[in-house]
């Protein structure tokens, strides 16, 4: 839905992040069956022919830290998050590649599952210097709860969608004050 706007840097990590579902409960990672499919139609079919019950625990964790990290970037349970993320580049590792004309990349050591998940934290670790993995965030809509990418000018965009769930916030906020008005008109 929101790939549009996520730089293609970001884009699998967006899609990864929102293979599950809130409104609906669907969970791309829910079995390893479904995890295949998911690696498959994202042309990942090395890590879909090499996906066992390990390396989907280990995305559904990738997955879990990522979207807790861009739900409250900054805050003080996203520092203590950080031992835990830590945790996961162990267990995916990545190295530095120089190339001739100076240029650095980031890839993951792994291949199959771990390359994978390699690939995706290598581009949360490009984009946090150039300011773009802050811009990720999680739709506070418990109904919705789907990962974005923020293009606003001052990164302060709060839903997926204002025309969606900004509005039916709105709207819930306006009816609980008018319910309160009717009950107590004080």
């Amino acid at each position: 839905m929101m790939a549009r706007d996520v730089p293609a840097e970001l884009r699998l990590v967006e899609e990864f992040m929102n293979s599950i579902d809130a409104e609906t409960g669907a969970d791309d990672l829910g079995t390893l069956n479904l995890f295949r499919r998911w690696l498959a139609d994202h042309d990942l079919d090395d890590a879909a022919a090499s996906a066992d019950e390990g390396s989907l625990e280990l995305a559904r964790r990738v997955r879990s830290e990522l979207r807790a990290e861009a739900d409250d970037h900054h805050s003080e349970t996203a520092r203590r998050r950080a031992d835990q993320l830590d945790d996961l580049f162990r267990q995916v590792p990545l190295a530095a590649h120089f190339g001739a004309g100076g240029e650095v990349t980031i890839s993951p050591v792994g291949s199959g599952v771990v390359g994978v998940l390699g690939d995706i934290l290598a581009a949360v670790v490009l984009a946090g210097p150039a300011g773009s993995w802050q811009r990720m965030k999680i739709c506070p809509a418990d109904d919705c709860r789907v990962a974005f990418y923020d293009r606003s000018k001052n990164g302060s965009r709060r839903w997926c969608s204002m025309q969606v769930c900004g509005n039916r916030q709105k709207t819930r906020t306006y009816r609980g004050r008018s319910q309160a008005t009717k009950i107590d008109p004080a």
